[in-house]
C-alpha cells in the first residue's frame, strides 16, 4: 500500500515537473519572439521614456506633411522632363476633309477636238502630316535646365520651411523642459514642507508648537499644489503642440533631455534661406538663357501623305494618292526688343534678391552676436546661482531646526524655504536658457544639433 502511494506521488511529481518545463519553454519562446521582433522597444504611452530634441527633429522630418513634398516635386520634375524629351520625337497629325464649292477656276478656250480640263467643285481627301525637329537652337536643353533649377528651388524652399518648423519645435521643447524642471523643484519643496508639517503637527499635539504655524505650512502646501497643477497643464499643452508638429506620441511621464550643445566654430554654413536665395538667382539665369534661345534659328523636316481628289494635280478628278516632303528653317530675327526687356527684368530681379540676401546676412550677424552675448551672460549668472543655492540651503536648514525648536515661526521658515526654492528655479531656468541660447546660436550659424544630456 505504501509502495503504491509512493508510485502515485512520484508520477504526480513527474507530471508537475513536465508541466513546469512546458510552461517555461513556452514563456521563453514568447520572450524570444518579442525580443527578436523588437516589440519591447516600441514607445508606449504610460511608459517612462527619455526624449531628446534631435528625436523631435527626426520625427518632424518623417511625419509632418511637408516631408512628402520632396517626393512629389521629384515626380513632377520627371514628368516635365519626359514631356521636354518628347519634343525631339516626330509629331503626326491625321486630317480628313470633304468640301463642295460653288465655283472653280475654268479655262475658256475653244480648240477644235480638245476639251479643256475642269477643276472639280467637290473635293475629298485624307492626309497624314509628320513633322520632325532637326535643330531647335538649344531651346529644349535650356527648357530642361530651367525645369531643373525650378525643382532645386522648390526643394530648397521645402528645406527652408522645415527649418522654420524646427525652430518652432525648439521653442516648444524648451518651454516644456522648463516646466518639467520647475515641476521637479516644486515637488521637492512640497516634500520639505510635508516633513515640516509632520514635525510641527507633532509639536502642536504635544503643546510645544502653535497651531497657526501648522496652518501656515498647510496653506503654503496648497499654494504649491496650485503651482504644480498650472505647470502640469502648461506642459501638457506644450507637449500636445509638439505632437501636432512632430507626430511623436509622448508618453504621459515623458522626460525631456536637456541638450548639451557646444559653441560652434567661427566658420558659418549656409542657412537654408541663403541657399534658397542663391537658387532663385540660378532660376533667373536659366530663364534668361531660355529667352535668348527662343530667338535662335530652328530647322525641321516635314512630310505629308494623302489620298483623295483632287490631289496636288487640281485637274485630276479621280481618287488617288499623293505626298509631299520638305524642310523648313525659321528664325525670329526681330522681336521688337522683347528679349532685351526680358533680360533687363531678370537683371532687376537678381538685384532685388541680392538686396534681400544682404539684409538676411546682416540680420544673421546681429542675431549671432546677440546669442553669443546672451550665452556669456548666462554662464556668469550660473556661477552666481550655485553660490546663492549653497547659502540659501544653509539658511533653510538652519530655519528648519529653529522651527522644530520653536524659536522661529513657520512664516520665517517659509520665507527662507521659498528663497531657496526660487534660487533653485533660477538655476534650472538659467541652465535651460543657456542650452536654448546654444541651440539658437547653432541654428543661426546653419549647423545641426546633435548632443543631449543623458541622465
Amino acid at each position: 500500500m505504501k509502495l503504491s502511494i509512493y508510485k502515485i506521488m512520484n508520477r504526480m511529481i513527474q507530471f508537475i515537473s513536465n508541466q513546469i518545463k512546458w510552461w517555461v519553454t513556452l514563456v521563453l519562446a514568447i520572450f524570444k519572439f518579442y525580443l527578436l521582433t523588437g516589440i519591447f522597444l516600441l514607445p508606449l504611452k504610460g511608459n517612462s521614456q527619455n526624449i531628446s530634441l534631435q528625436m523631435c527633429h527626426d520625427s518632424l522630418e518623417q511625419h509632418f506633411p511637408l516631408a512628402n513634398q520632396s517626393e512629389r516635386l521629384l515626380e513632377l520634375y520627371e514628368l516635365k522632363i519626359q514631356d521636354l524629351q518628347k519634343q525631339y520625337l516626330p509629331s503626326a497629325y491625321l486630317k480628313a476633309r470633304a468640301t463642295y464649292q460653288s465655283e472653280v477656276t475654268s479655262i475658256d478656250m475653244a480648240v477644235p477636238g480638245l476639251t479643256p480640263p475642269q477643276v472639280p467643285k467637290d473635293q475629298l481627301s485624307a492626309q497624314l502630316e509628320i513633322n520632325q525637329v532637326l535643330y531647335d537652337g538649344g531651346l529644349t536643353k535650356a527648357s530642361k535646365n530651367l525645369v531643373k533649377q525650378q525643382l532645386a528651388g522648390e526643394l530648397q524652399k521645402v528645406e527652408t520651411d522645415m527649418y522654420q518648423l524646427k525652430k518652432q519645435v525648439n521653442e516648444l521643447f524648451y518651454l516644456s523642459l522648463m516646466m518639467q524642471e520647475n515641476h521637479q523643484i516644486l515637488e521637492l519643496t512640497k516634500e520639505n514642507i510635508n516633513a515640516r508639517i509632520q514635525v510641527v503637527g507633532s509639536g502642536v499635539a504635544q503643546g510645544v508648537a502653535q497651531a497657526s504655524d501648522l496652518d501656515h505650512l498647510q496653506a503654503e502646501k496648497l499654494r504649491l499644489e496650485q503651482q504644480i497643477i498650472g505647470l502640469e497643464l502648461g506642459r501638457k499643452q506644450a507637449l500636445e503642440a509638439l505632437e501636432q508638429l512632430t507626430g511623436f506620441q509622448f508618453p504621459l511621464n515623458v522626460k525631456l533631455e536637456l541638450p548639451l550643445e557646444t559653441m560652434p566654430e567661427s566658420t558659418l554654413l549656409l542657412r537654408p534661406e541663403q541657399k534658397h536665395f542663391q537658387q532663385q538667382m540660378q532660376v533667373i539665369d536659366a530663364s534668361s538663357e531660355l529667352s535668348a534661345k527662343k530667338r535662335m534659328p530652328t530647322l525641321g523636316a516635314f512630310a505629308t501623305a494623302g489620298y483623295g481628289k483632287p490631289g496636288y494635280d487640281m485637274f485630276n478628278e479621280s481618287m488617288h494618292g499623293f505626298y509631299l516632303v520638305g524642310a523648313q528653317l525659321q528664325w525670329h530675327i526681330w522681336d521688337w526688343k522683347t528679349n532685351q526687356r526680358a533680360q533687363k527684368q531678370n537683371l532687376i530681379q537678381k538685384q532685388l534678391l541680392n538686396d534681400q540676401l544682404d539684409a538676411f546676412n546682416q540680420q544673421q550677424a546681429i542675431g549671432l552676436n546677440e546669442a553669443e552675448m546672451r550665452i556669456m551672460k548666462l554662464e556668469q549668472m550660473l556661477d552666481k546661482d550655485l553660490e546663492i543655492i549653497k547659502l540659501q540651503q544653509k539658511i533653510s536648514d538652519r530655519s528648519a531646526r529653529q522651527l522644530e525648536n520653536g524659536t522661529i515661526t513657520s512664516a520665517d521658515y517659509l520665507r527662507d524655504l521659498n528663497e531657496e526654492k526660487q534660487a533653485r528655479i533660477n538655476l534650472s531656468l538659467h541652465q535651460i536658457q543657456k542650452s536654448q541660447a546654444m541651440t539658437d546660436l547653432i541654428f543661426l550659424a546653419g549647423k545641426p544639433t546633435s548632443k543631449t544630456k543623458t541622465e
